[in-house]
């Protein structure tokens, strides 16, 4: 399953976006909800890390599909921003 569409529209219009804690590199974690990944037996959750280089470019470090609880778990550190 292909999901370049999915973490291109999560990293323009997240639904949370967090911003990583110090000491780690300045990066965000944009998370977007999509029910079709439930049909293909994954939870619904798409945390799309990326990296700003300038207010019009960056570039994606990794997506990853989780579930709620993990979600919590992962960024839980995490600055929320939105």
């Amino acid at each position: 399953m292909a999901l370049q569409q999915e973490v291109l529209l999560t990293v323009a219009h997240p639904i949370k976006l967090y911003f990583a804690p110090l000491p780690m590199e300045p990066n965000y974690a944009a998370v977007g909800v999509f029910p079709r990944l439930v049909e293909a037996g994954l939870a619904t959750n798409l945390v799309v890390h990326y990296r700003e280089v300038s207010p019009s470019d960056g570039f994606i470090l990794t997506a990853l599909v989780v579930s709620n609880k993990r979600l919590k778990k992962r960024l839980k550190l995490w600055r929320r921003l939105r």
